[in-house]
């Protein structure tokens, strides 16, 4: 090991250490589980991210926030309580880092739900707290027509857990069943087509309309309308 990679691995917290050097997460105590993804949220160093989503992993299959000193009755809620009792998500860039390591569109969907529900819950709370004023809010609220906004709207509806297994299962996306119960979700690829259309020229577009006629069922598409 040379003297970078040794300063490197000085400043990195034991917890984290220890996960991250024994190479399997699944013989970590539940304790070391939960302050390494903490210390990995709030830290932020770049090395710990290969491991975080892995310690996620273990966190929810254990269900550790239901055996913490502070009981929680979901996921999102032990998300965004603070440490030593949470993981301590409590602003969009620690909320960002959670979403990232989750397997949010799979296997994790129901907890990343629950955690868009609990930061709705603080978005309302800090609304009333400072009177609506935008300015000092510590999270967003998603688009309506974001994968989070639809991942909210399904979860705060009842009876939706043959969704979710349907989701987590493979069955089925969150885009496809958002458009099965009316629901319109704008994905990322939207996000890269509406910007390729407005900065083409004419002949690009012409072109392009075409090749729609021509490789797709266009007036399927103009008939759902």
């Amino acid at each position: 090991m040379n003297h970078s990679r040794a300063r490197q691995r000085n400043i990195v917290p034991q917890a984290v250490r220890a996960v991250a050097e024994g190479g399997e997460v699944v013989g970590a105590s539940g304790d070391t589980l939960v302050r390494f993804v903490q210390q990995a949220l709030n830290f932020g160093e770049h090395q710990l991210f290969d491991q975080m989503p892995r310690a996620l992993d273990q966190v929810i299959s254990r269900g550790l926030w239901k055996t913490r000193d502070k009981l929680f009755a979901s996921f999102g809620e032990f998300a965004l309580a603070p440490p030593p009792s949470g993981l301590g998500v409590h602003n969009d860039r620690t909320l960002a880092l959670l979403r990232a390591a989750l397997d949010y569109k799979g296997a994790h969907v129901e907890e990343w739900s629950d955690v868009l529900v609990e930061v709705e819950k603080a978005i309302q709370v800090r609304r009333i707290e400072h009177h609506g004023d935008a300015a000092d809010r510590k999270f967003r609220t998603p688009a309506k027509q974001s994968i989070d906004g639809t991942l909210l709207t399904l979860r705060k509806e009842r009876g939706n857990a043959t969704t979710f297994r349907r989701i987590k299962a493979g069955k089925a996306t969150v885009t496809e069943v958002a458009r099965e119960r009316g629901m319109t979700p704008q994905g990322s690829l939207t996000r890269h087509l509406k910007p390729g259309w407005r900065n083409a020229s004419e002949e690009e577009r012409r072109q392009f309309i075409q090749w729609l006629k021509e490789e797709a069922d266009l007036e399927k598409y103009l008939r759902s309308k």
